[in-house]
């Protein structure tokens, strides 16, 4: 857009420099008619070939930008496919943490009842052991 108004612009001042040309020419009929035709065949030559070039270069930039579009689009869908698979991974290791924190809570109360029953049985040793010594010594 920005070539585009560049180019309007361009083509508006080459229109006023033409008519300010015209004005200062000479007061002769034959001779401003001659010049005239003259100046406006080459003056449309310029501005078409100038015209030409400023579309040709806006085309270019079109092009440019159209591929670099392109080429941005193919790194978002790679990207997002590379998201999702990270998404997905994230959901799997979510699921293994959770089981495992559940196996660290069994294996707690199982660690708790296994020192209950550990002090039960060293309770029921020590009260067999004060048995025979009572026995024996009285």
């Amino acid at each position: 857009m920005d070539a585009f108004k560049k180019a309007n612009i361009k083509a508006m001042l080459a229109l006023e420099r033409g008519a300010k040309e015209e004005l200062l020419l000479p007061k002769d009929p034959e001779t401003r008619l001659k010049h005239r035709q003259k100046r406006d065949k080459q003056n449309l030559v310029k501005a078409n070939a100038s015209i030409t070039d400023q579309l040709l270069t806006i085309s270019r930039q079109l092009a440019d930008t159209t591929k670099r579009s392109a080429d941005t689009l193919d790194t978002l869908v790679s990207s997002s496919d590379s998201v999702s698979g990270t998404q997905e991974e994230l959901k799997v290791t979510s699921g293994v943490i959770s089981q495992s924190g559940k196996l660290l809570a069994k294996y707690g109360r199982r660690e708790f009842t296994d020192k209950i029953l550990m002090f039960f049985a060293f309770t029921f040793f020590l009260a067999c052991v004060v048995y025979i010594v009572h026995k024996r010594l009285f």
